[in-house]
């Protein structure tokens, strides 16, 4: 055994480290408490724009709103496989902080999460109802007309998917095999769903809503499927966009 003395606490403990500093979890999660409280970057202090737009899209698909017990107050949270953009959102929202990096379980990568305390900004998602389990109860906000396609990247750029769908069918006894680029949006609140499905028409893009069929499975998802709606979409997100997910876009091109 080893002697140490607290750092947080001054107490003297005995440990089977040689090299620890605290004497319990509780001294060592409260120490430097300052240095965890810096302010980070607002994304919705002022009038939104393109870019706050997109990240409100990322926060209602692949964000969170949770409470951190060890500094008393509620986090954001976006979490993605894809370091590079959660680079470019830790630059513009929590220059301050590290980029946090959690290896899947099943050994397949990586995922990277960007933290955000900022009071402003948690004040922004509890009025516009985000709260810590918002999947099946989200709806859309309300935005300028001219944001919405932004703040529809960032969703799609979190729990949207552009995949071939393959089809064949027999006529006079010949098989002829058909392939179609179609685009899924997934969500477990069928409010959302609706209200998605409606702000696509009034860009001419048509949608149709799909339950999940298996049991225990409370999701939706709006697909498109016409091919002019999957070329009207592609314009409609990617248009002058500055921010979205690489990958994916580089798949979009491929398949249209």
């Amino acid at each position: 055994m080893f002697c140490g003395i607290c750092i947080k606490c001054n107490k003297e403990f005995e440990t089977k480290k040689r090299n620890q500093k605290f004497c319990s979890k509780s001294c060592a999660n409260s120490f430097n408490t300052s240095a965890r409280k810096i302010e980070d970057n607002s994304v919705f202090k002022t009038k939104l724009n393109k870019l706050s737009s997109y990240i409100l899209g990322l926060i209602y698909s692949d964000g969170c709103l949770s409470y951190d017990r060890h500094t008393k107050r509620k986090r954001i949270t976006i979490s993605m496989n894809e370091e590079e953009l959660i680079e470019k959102l830790n630059r513009i929202m929590t220059p301050n902080k590290k980029v946090y990096k959690y290896k899947h379980p099943m050994g397949r990568g990586y995922t990277y999460s960007v933290i955000s305390t900022n009071p402003i900004d948690v004040k922004y998602l509890l009025d516009i109802g985000i709260t810590e389990r918002k999947s099946s109860i989200v709806s859309m906000p309300k935005l300028p007309r001219n944001l919405m396609r932004h703040f529809i990247r960032g969703y799609f750029d979190g729990d949207g998917s552009v995949y071939i769908n393959r089809t064949s069918t027999y006529y006079n006894g010949i098989k002829k095999n058909y392939i179609y680029t179609n685009i899924s949006f997934t969500t477990g609140s069928n409010v959302f769903a609706e209200q998605l499905k409606l702000v696509l028409s009034l860009f001419n893009i048509e949608s149709k809503i799909v339950k999940d069929s298996r049991q225990n499975h409370k999701c939706f998802y709006v697909k498109i499927y016409k091919k002019e709606c999957v070329k009207n979409f592609y314009n409609f997100i990617y248009t002058d966009a500055e921010y979205y997910l690489k990958r994916k876009h580089s798949k979009f091109i491929e398949m249209i």
